[in-house]
């Protein structure tokens, strides 16, 4: 397991649409290593999701901690090839930050409740359901599958700075 580093705004490649996963062998099992380094790197980090393009990797997938959601029955914690197939009309505010925008903080407009369809690491398909907190996970790390941070979709007066201080916890 290697904890691996986490680009930062303006890194281009956060800016390109990742590519689509092709399965080897009937499996995805190939990206097994990736996905592990990417969930270390995620707890390390106290990130709720990270997607592959913020640790350099032009692919679709995706990863969402478990821990952060344990009332919630997650058929997996990875989604290769995540698809939002549907969003309710709903929208929600709420405050996000990202691992690539670090110390940065703002409200964002989204749906406030969305379903996704996604293939697990054994190329199993599995659609996923969520509100919430849940679904504003599930729609930035999307975004970041388009190239689109959190950044762009934030209300600019709400954009904040949060240094952590030595005695934070």
């Amino acid at each position: 397991m290697s904890i691996l580093k986490t680009l930062q705004e303006p890194n281009p490649i956060l800016r390109e649409t990742a590519e689509p996963v092709k399965p080897e062998n009937g499996s995805f099992l190939h990206l097994k290593n990736l996905c592990t380094d990417m969930r270390q790197t995620m707890k390390v980090l106290n990130g709720i999701g990270i997607a592959a393009s913020q640790v350099g990797e032009s692919k679709r997938i995706f990863l969402v901690d478990k821990q952060s959601f344990l009332d919630i029955d997650l058929p997996s914690d990875i989604f290769i090839n995540p698809k939002l197939i549907k969003k309710s009309f709903k929208r929600v505010v709420g405050e996000e930050g990202c691992l690539s925008v670090r110390g940065i903080f703002g409200t964002v407009k989204r749906a406030l409740a969305v379903t996704v369809e996604a293939y697990d690491l054994n190329n199993k398909k599995f659609r996923l359901s969520g509100k919430g907190l849940l679904a504003r996970v599930l729609q930035h790390e999307t975004d970041h599958l388009e190239g689109k941070l959190f950044i762009d979709r934030a209300d600019p007066d709400s954009l904040h700075v949060y240094i952590k201080e030595e005695n934070d916890e």
